[in-house]
């Protein structure tokens, strides 16, 4: 893909780079070994075409991967793609997946099988309820097609890139803090500082005739004041969505029931934060209005590399933890677990927000403001995520943005974050080794550290305004 500066669109480069069937058939028998790579793909039609020509793949566990390729050509991390490739090239490592992996194309993924689905849907099809444009300031679309297709197709739209229109009004409902406070907070701000950069005019906490279209935080609002006026002004709202916070807070079932009734009565359109928030919300029951997913992103003129120190400067590896939260689930007992077991000769290791353990050698810095927080954070070589069924972290985000390889608890969103930036543990038993393998080939994790900027994801947000306000006009 390629961006065109004048306009910033996003546009397809298929007829560009595109190759004959009969020449990429040809390039496949060539291969000794076919890499895929990906961070976020939905096939990738690669695999159907190595693995029915049975060409040795190794793979990311992205898309349908997972569904035909054998558990040992999957990679998760640089170093064990370079292992596999290196057991592969000197003793057949995956000699004996191309049967399976071909058996499972040619009953599965052929036009032949293929047909038989698609036979059973259209003979179902009348039982489709159809779906019907919402008449004007009605909020909720009459009948739509499954969470999931209206997840995904959603989600298609709105990351067409267009320009922002001058015109649009729009008002963020969230109770603001100075920093430092927490991530919801961060990203609450740095949301209404990119759209106004972009030419969207921004009030907040208002409900008036020249609003377009409203993005609410959650509960972390006045809702009540919102529901009392929605009668009398046209009210497009947009919900954001973290959670659920029954997992992430370890109790809290009747917030997330408000949040979802809040959903159910106000909502046009659900962001959630991470395809975790939206797994599990499912998963409990939870049926949003029109779902996307749109990550959290964090305020880049503060959280970049710029000035960053140099690895290991002064012989140490210099470990950083942030938290605003003292919630347990944040992982105070893991850290404090950290403070016995480390070797203090090897590491330092800051602690910055707010934490209930005391610790002997983790120095604790108290919650500071975010100018400070990124200076800590470039002076640190790796960021240590510990906390639990975090839905989307705006502390790692930050830690990402200043250039932090991660090692991360394998839970919440995290994964979605990180991606080849750093390397997951899930508990003590396998902390330390992960620990050693990242410092190992710490510049090769930081090299891949991929994280949208502010002005990607707040594009996000325009776009889908401005696709609601097609639906009710």
């Amino acid at each position: 893909n390629r961006y065109n500066n004048d306009w910033r669109c996003l546009f397809d480069d298929i007829k560009q780079n595109i190759l004959s069937a009969e020449q990429i058939s040809e390039l496949y028998r060539a291969s000794d070994l076919h890499l895929i790579t990906s961070r976020w793909e939905g096939g990738p039609r690669a695999i159907l075409e190595a693995a029915s020509g049975r060409i040795p793949i190794i793979s990311t566990p992205v898309g349908i991967a997972p569904d035909i390729l054998e558990a040992k050509a999957l990679f998760g991390a640089v170093d064990e793609a370079v292992e596999k490739i290196e057991l592969h090239w000197k003793h057949g490592y995956l000699n004996d997946t191309l049967d399976p992996q071909k058996d499972r194309i040619t009953e599965n993924y052929t036009v032949d099988a293929n047909a038989v689905l698609f036979r059973d849907l259209y003979n179902g099809i009348d039982a489709i309820r159809p779906f019907k444009k919402a008449s004007r300031w009605v909020v909720k679309p009459a009948s739509k097609p499954s969470i999931l297709s209206r997840a995904l197709n959603l989600a298609q739209k709105i990351t067409s890139h267009h320009p922002a229109e001058k015109d649009l009004c729009v008002s963020l409902w969230h109770e603001f803090h100075k920093p430092p406070y927490g991530g919801g907070n961060q990203f609450m701000m740095a949301l209404k500082d990119e759209m106004e950069r972009q030419g969207v005019r921004v009030v907040v906490n208002k409900l008036s005739q020249s609003v377009d279209v409203h993005i609410c935080n959650s509960c972390w609002f006045d809702y009540k004041k919102l529901e009392r006026k929605a009668g009398d002004f046209p009210v497009r709202m947009i919900h954001r969505i973290d959670g659920p916070v029954t997992l992430y807070r370890g109790e809290g079932s009747s917030v997330d029931e408000e949040i979802f009734s809040l959903n159910r009565r106000l909502a046009t359109a659900t962001v959630f934060q991470s395809a975790y928030c939206f797994r599990k919300s499912y998963e409990l029951g939870f049926r949003a209005v029109s779902p996307t997913i749109i990550h959290n992103g964090v305020n880049g003129d503060i959280f970049n590399e710029r000035n960053r120190l140099a690895f290991n400067q002064d012989g140490k590896i210099k470990l950083i933890t942030t938290a605003w939260s003292d919630n347990p689930r944040k992982g105070g007992a893991f850290l404090k677990w950290l403070d016995d077991h480390l070797d203090w000769d090897r590491f330092d290791y800051s602690f910055v927000g707010r934490v209930k353990e005391s610790f002997t050698n983790i120095n604790h810095i108290q919650a500071v403001p975010s100018e400070e927080l990124a200076e800590l954070l470039r002076g640190h070589d790796i960021y240590v995520s510990v906390s639990q069924h975090e839905p989307c972290s705006n502390a790692l985000l930050e830690a990402l943005n200043c250039g932090l390889p991660a090692l991360y608890r394998n839970d919440g969103g995290n994964p979605e974050l990180v991606s080849f930036g750093g390397l997951p543990f899930h508990n003590e038993s396998d902390v330390l080794a992960q620990l050693d393998r990242l410092v190992a080939r710490m510049e090769s994790y930081r090299s891949m550290i991929y994280v949208r900027d502010m002005e990607d994801i707040t594009r996000r947000y325009i776009n889908l305004a401005h696709r609601i306000c097609s639906w009710t006009n």
